[in-house]
């Protein structure tokens, strides 16, 4: 439900973002169809030499190439643009007012299984477009961007279809309702909403043959007496009800029918189901937007030959669950979620692990700066451990015996019972590559709860006899601090620090760590005092979990890994040093588990355009190396294949060519049609029967040619030159001859093939 959460968060974000989104998403679109070029000719070197050979002109750029993104981060007068527009969208946009009824809910068939209603976002839509296009007008910035990636035609695209979605949500209600229930074991659903105002049917006509939409592709508009006789052909078209207070779309005529007469109806409905009466809570509290779904009645699609789905329900307990309820409240500062899952009894099995609320105190080890810190409260382990043997059979177990016997220990009683149950996480910092290849050294923080420290500590004693780690104990300041090394086969050595205090076992991945982790316990300067998590939980932290996200800490550990000249843009757009953590917290009780949870919204686009500064240039690297791997690995079988040719025509000896060792025409080697003219050695890509001499073939973002050292009709030798597309799909070239001696050369693209003197004066590739 958490990760649905987030994308609700960002969905719900588009009255603020669609139009640079559009506007980003277009761009990358426009790129793979912009016109390729010839890479410009590098300057003379003296292994490179000039050439009338043409360069086959690739049909168009990889969805990959992200390179017009890569130059809008270091634009500093495009992303002040940026800047400023998202400034404006932050202070001017006014988001919905909550909601604290429902005109749909109490209408709607008893039998609901799924109930979604969103805000209707069209006035900010449209106020984010007519910013949006403001900022256009005045930023030459924004105008060269368009131009410089071929979107001058598109944008006005873009805006026209913006300004259609506004004004066909302008006839619309505050709220649009998807919902959908069970005829037998089918489900059906429609989109219903209030209307407005009338001529809504004329506008939808209007589009349509605005667009030229085909006879297929048409909506199918009723009013209720023409739906009465309406029937579903074949193809099924959306179809569209317009009633003077309401408007249905469904996939069918059958279904909107069914909820059209339900509308009338009355009597029974989803309002009185205990999905409906907890959907009425969220209106009567205030909502944006809502989300529920009767669990208990999905229970029953699970086909009757699934016997081991059900079993496996029942075990986990899962297969009690009444309903989930997702709520959130949108403003334009955070976004909170409230998230429900009950059950129709006590919660059993997994889903009894959760234990109630109580107090956190992991979390006083965790330092206020870390970027990410999570605790959980279980049940005791030594109880979880039957409820898997139990889940899983006693079978998946039958080389425990075998591996306690090994350690010295039982693992339900030296181990498990000697925990309580609570489980802490710090990161202080994201481990973010530091210089592009190497990832940075991670810092964590683990925190367990302990029953019973004394006898946890011998059982570790014993566990060490056992195992091939160094360990040693460290006396500071009252603390005893136990350490244990792994040994590598490369000579470097990792470090892992343990401590026991306060009912606490600490394990960190550096001595820093765990001495950080006694300070902030021993000065009450922990994350567990702290005005963030007093705020978010009224008080001391009590829950049964809660997770932590210093977004200010995370941007400071992205900002350093993003290229220089692309950080002097975003501090202003980031405003980090304001920003307000995100916050998760769940709740357990006998029959139910609650979750809210609060997220930084203005921090979305910043987190994704800081992300693309750095993934961009180590996705380049990444696959400029994978390209030059995969060049030299064809630099090697074109010499396989060179020497397979001259065994099997020894009259012609080397192949002059590579479309001589290609397949011919159609590509077809079958029967008799590997010759010495087309030899069948290598596929289509490499050895295209267009890549005749002089010219190149391309193959993972390099172009490859062959030329034969020849007399007559016979070749005594061949160079193979393999060199980048351009400067963004490699930083090296490659050759070999006769020797079958693969070489290369760091430098720009070179211009054409290089002959066997050139070659041989190249470093050897190891």
């Amino acid at each position: 439900m958490h990760s649905a959460q987030s994308v609700l968060t960002r969905a719900m974000r588009v009255s603020g973002m669609t139009i640079i989104a559009l506007l980003l998403f277009t761009v990358s679109a426009g790129a793979v169809q912009a016109p390729a070029k010839v890479p410009p000719k590098a300057p003379q070197r003296p292994a490179t030499r000039t050439s009338t050979a043409t360069v086959k002109k690739p049909a168009a750029k990889s969805d990959t190439d992200m390179a017009w993104l890569q130059d809008a981060l270091k634009d500093p007068d495009f992303m002040n643009a940026v800047n400023h527009l998202f400034e404006r969208l932050g202070k001017e946009m006014r988001y919905p007012a909550l909601r604290t009824q429902s005109n749909v809910l109490s209408r709607l068939p008893e039998n609901t299984v799924f109930y979604g209603a969103i805000s209707n976002f069209g006035p900010q839509l449209r106020q984010s477009l007519d910013i949006f296009h403001q900022e256009l007008q005045d930023s030459a910035a924004l105008r060269s961007f368009l131009q410089k990636n071929h979107l001058n035609d598109s944008e006005p695209k873009v805006e026209d279809g913006v300004a259609k979605f506004c004004d066909f949500l302008d006839y619309l209600g505050d709220e649009l309702v998807i919902t959908g229930s069970l005829h037998g074991k089918e489900p059906n659903g429609v989109l219903i909403a209030e209307v407005r105002k009338p001529g809504l049917q004329a506008f939808l006509e209007k589009v349509e043959q605005e667009l030229g939409a085909k006879p297929t592709d048409r909506l199918r508009i009723f009013d209720p007496q023409q739906l009465q006789t309406a029937t579903d052909g074949r193809e099924l078209q959306p179809v569209v009800l317009i009633r003077p207070d309401f408007v249905l779309i469904g996939t069918s005529a059958a279904t909107v029918r069914e909820f059209n007469t339900q509308l009338d109806k009355g009597g029974p409905s989803f309002a009185s189901s205990g999905l409906g009466k907890r959907l009425l809570q969220s209106y009567q509290a205030g909502t944006n937007t809502v989300f529920g779904v009767d669990a208990h009645r999905l229970m029953s699609l699970i086909p009757q030959d699934k016997a081991q789905v059900g079993m496996l329900l029942e075990k986990t307990g899962f297969a009690d669950a009444k309903y989930a309820i997702m709520d959130s409240r949108l403003t334009s500062e955070r976004s909170t979620t409230e998230m429900e899952l009950g059950f129709t009894g006590p919660r059993r099995g997994v889903v009894s692990w959760i234990a109630a609320p109580g107090q956190l105190g992991a979390l006083d080890f965790v330092s206020p700066k870390s970027a990410i810190a999570e605790v959980f409260r279980l049940k005791n382990p030594a109880q979880i451990f039957d409820d898997i043997v139990e889940i899983a059979g006693p079978g998946s177990l039958a080389m425990l015996p075998q591996m306690e016997a090994q350690l010295n220990i039982n693992l339900k009683q030296d181990l498990l019972s000697k925990l309580t149950g609570e489980l802490g996480f710090e990161m202080t910092s994201p481990p973010f590559p530091a210089d592009g290849d190497k990832a940075a050294q991670p810092n964590f923080k683990f925190i367990l709860g302990v029953s019973d420290p004394v006898g946890l500590q011998q059982t570790f004693k014993r566990l060490l006899t056992q195992v091939p780690l160094q360990s040693g104990e460290r006396q500071e300041d009252g603390v005893t601090f136990n350490t244990l090394t792994t040994p590598s086969a490369n000579g470097t050595t990792t470090e892992i620090n343990y401590f026991f205090m306060d009912k606490y076992m600490v394990i960190t991945t550096n001595h820093e760590l765990a001495q950080d982790a006694v300070r902030v316990h021993r000065s009450g300067e922990s994350l567990a005092k702290s005005s963030q998590i007093a705020a978010a939980t009224n008080g001391p932290a009590k829950a049964s979990a809660l997770v932590y996200q210093n977004v200010g800490s995370m941007f400071a550990s992205m900002l350093k890994q993003m290229p220089a000249d692309a950080v002097g843009v975003l501090p202003k757009f980031l405003n980090s040093g304001d920003s307000k953590p995100n916050i998760f917290l769940a709740y357990a009780d006998d029959t139910t588990l609650r979750a809210t949870t609060s997220t930084n919204i203005p921090t979305d686009a910043s987190i994704g355009l800081i992300a693309a500064a750095i993934a961009i240039p180590n996705l380049l690297r990444a696959r400029t190396s994978a390209n030059e791997a995969a060049a030299a690995a064809t630099v090697r079988t074109l010499n396989t294949a060179e020497i397979t040719y001259a065994t099997s025509y020894p009259r012609k000896g080397y192949s002059p060519t590579l479309a001589a060792m290609g397949p011919g025409p159609g590509n077809d080697c079958s029967g008799n049609n590997a010759n010495a003219v087309h030899a069948c050695l290598l596929d289509g890509e490499v050895g295209n029967a267009n890549c005749t001499a002089g010219k190149w073939c391309e193959k993972s973002g390099y172009r490859f040619s062959v030329r034969g050292v020849c007399l007559q009709t016979s070749c005594r030798g061949y160079v193979v030159t393999a060199t980048p597309v351009n400067k963004d799909t490699g930083g090296k070239s490659f050759c070999s001859t006769t020797d079958a001696v693969v070489r290369s050369h760091e430098g720009p693209p070179l211009n054409a093939p290089l002959t066997a003197v050139e070659c041989k004066a190249w470093k050897p590739v190891m």
